[in-house]
């Protein structure tokens, strides 16, 4: 799968993926696990 970083938004700020709110869903946790590097700082 390929991720893209789109923006950086803080806790219960409205973010839209395919016209849905990701705070307004339930999420469950598939055990996966990704590591993101922070994009001005790349750590």
């Amino acid at each position: 799968m390929n991720l893209k970083f789109t923006k950086t938004i803080t806790y219960g700020e409205p973010f839209f993926i395919q016209d849905i709110n990701i705070w307004t869903q339930e999420w469950k946790s598939t055990g996966e696990k990704i590591d993101v590097k922070d994009p001005i700082y790349h750590r």
